[in-house]
């Protein structure tokens, strides 16, 4: 349908479609807004495999501070986002949302918005996330144990 020689652009700005242009010389382009080809990108990944990932879901949740605290918090009932700042002393706005999106986007928690004025918003524990917080308190408990060992031996010593 297209010829080999079709390159396709996505830009949000008309200045760097210009110098796109420049740079292509006689080539033809496809343009498409960065929003849509994002949306249209996010939406093909999730019909080609909606199969959570464990090793990464693990592996960004655990290797992060704020995703364990947010978590733990979460699956003790602190479910809005103005409770879960104020319960963790340091964590900012930008951090908090910048970790529920990336949960929410590994499938780890949801999220309700209510439709009231003011808007109200819960997030929850998704099944995948109940189970992923399982892994996780089991790793905590082999922290625990190992350093009760630790802590055993330099008495005995």
């Amino acid at each position: 349908m297209f010829s080999s020689s079709l390159v396709v652009l996505y830009f949000r700005n008309l200045p760097a479609t210009i110098l796109a242009l420049q740079a292509l010389g006689n080539k033809r382009a496809l343009f498409c807004e960065v929003g849509t080809f994002m949306t249209d990108m996010a939406s093909n990944r999730e019909k080609i495999s909606n199969i959570p990932d464990v090793a990464v879901t693990i592996s960004a949740v655990y290797g992060c501070k704020w995703s364990l605290k947010i978590l733990d918090a979460i699956q003790n009932g602190i479910c809005r986002p103005g409770a879960i700042e104020k319960a963790l002393p340091g964590l900012t706005t930008r951090v908090q949302s910048y970790y529920f999106s990336r949960m929410i986007e590994l499938g780890v928690i949801g999220k309700t918005a209510y439709p009231e004025i003011p808007p109200r918003v819960e997030y929850y524990l998704t099944d995948f996330g109940k189970r992923i917080l399982e892994i996780l308190q089991h790793i905590k408990a082999v922290q625990r144990d190992i350093e009760s060992e630790f802590r055993a031996s330099q008495l005995e010593t």
